[in-house]
């Protein structure tokens, strides 16, 4: 049998045990209208009638899946793990693939939101998928990937890269007196539209967006020493900003967008980057506790 239709079996029989004793309408309060297929009348019509065959119909199950996380649901067992795990490793030529396809190019960032839409797309696979299972990954894959790069395309404004993405606080401060030079020329104006392609330089110190994806490399997460480095530390992450806000925090150095966390959690994206800012500048506070940072 297909390694992944194998894996969409187990995971759709899983689904179904869990929605046989989590409340629907908690796991429909975790979503958003717009993830149904029939809109706002579909989450309705599911958070009225509690119809858990419905929802599974209406929602991709990533989706479903995302929110039992939320509740505190261990979704994924032992089996599925390992599987997951299996089908990561056994699968990176499909996820390079897919890169080279949208840049051209080997590129490691791409690759590491590849690995999570990776993830992404088994979760939503059926086991009576008319598609080649390996198929649809890689199309799903690919349209993420398009997404995510036509989105970097349209570039930020100056003053906001600098405060929503890079955490100054007193950005404007910085831009005026003249200490953010672009591509190697002073720029005063905070309305300049930038790329991540942009060199932008704050006090002659390269900036990057805050995004510490290294903590949720896959490769990683398949050494057992290097999982259990990165559960202490995530750990310790809990303890030192909040529950809430390490979990935000995680899905961004996953590669999630804001808009996509904003979507999952249900909060106004600006709530999300406030999120993130707040965690971050935490962490900045006891940057010896948090060496696994790229600050």
């Amino acid at each position: 049998m297909d390694k992944f239709l194998e894996y969409a079996g187990l995971k759709e029989a899983r689904l179904r045990e869990v929605l046989g004793v989590v409340e629907v309408s908690l796991i429909v309060r975790c979503l958003r209208p717009k993830m149904f297929k029939s809109g706002a009348g579909g989450y309705d019509t599911v958070l009225e009638t509690g119809d858990a065959k419905l929802l599974l119909e209406e929602v991709a199950h990533s989706r479903i899946i995302g929110a039992l996380r939320k509740l505190g649901v261990n979704f994924y067992d032992e089996k599925l793990q390992q599987m997951r795990n299996e089908l990561y490793r056994e699968n990176q030529g499909l996820l390079y693939k897919a890169v080279l396809s949208v840049t051209g190019t080997k590129n490691d960032d791409l690759l590491a939101n590849a690995s999570v839409y990776f993830l992404e797309a088994i979760d939503n696979l059926l086991p009576t998928a008319d598609t080649k299972p390996q198929t649809y990954v890689y199309s799903f894959v690919v349209g993420r990937l398009k997404d995510h790069v036509t989105s970097q395309k349209k570039g930020f404004l100056l003053l906001t890269y600098l405060k929503r993405y890079c955490g100054f606080e007193n950005a404007e401060e910085l831009i005026v007196q003249g200490k953010v030079k672009v591509n190697g020329c002073t720029c005063y104006n905070k309305k300049q539209v930038v790329s991540l392609e942009d060199e932008i330089l704050v006090d002659g110190e390269k900036t990057a967006p805050v995004g510490f994806p290294s903590l949720c490399d896959e490769e990683a997460f398949l050494s057992p020493d290097g999982e259990l480095e990165r559960k202490e530390l995530w750990k310790a992450v809990k303890q030192a900003v909040g529950e809430e806000k390490a979990e935000v925090l995680f899905f961004y150095c996953a590669g999630f967008s804001v808009p996509e966390i904003a979507d999952e959690f249900g909060y106004p994206p600006e709530k999300v980057r406030g999120m993130i800012r707040s965690a971050v500048a935490k962490l900045r506070e006891r940057k010896d506790e948090f060496a696994g940072f790229a600050f």
